[in-house]
């Protein structure tokens, strides 16, 4: 398969944050590094990645922190090789949850960054 194809494919990850950190916990790196091995070997990929928070403190802040993680992952795959105009971050809080927000499992799950090819 060409590494496009592959890229596709590595960019069905979630990178899943802790309550109120934009750290990326370490077993992510795994993945990271193959998405970005896969876009240097793929150059006309760009990706949009998207920032996601949970329920808990204000809209306003939940923005921002969303912000802050979606940054956090494209600074990774940046720091390793791949060049930082093929990304555009967004940050979209609590708008866009992918599990219940009643539930402490589901606040978890949309603690997260995802990927999407905009090219």
């Amino acid at each position: 398969p060409n590494p496009c194809e592959l890229l596709n494919e590595a960019l069905r990850m979630k990178v899943q944050f802790d309550l109120n950190k934009w750290v990326i916990r370490p077993e992510y790196f795994n993945g990271l590094n193959r998405i970005a091995q896969l876009m240097i070997e793929c150059p006309v990929a760009r990706v949009e990645i998207q920032g996601h928070t949970c329920n808990i403190w204000t809209e306003k802040y939940n923005l921002k922190l969303s912000d802050m993680r979606a940054t956090e992952v494209m600074n990774y795959l940046v720091k390793r090789g791949v060049e930082a105009h093929r990304f555009l971050v967004r940050g979209f809080g609590l708008t866009m949850p992918t599990a219940s927000n009643k539930t402490d499992q589901g606040r978890e799950a949309n603690r997260r960054a995802e990927f999407v090819r905009i090219d």
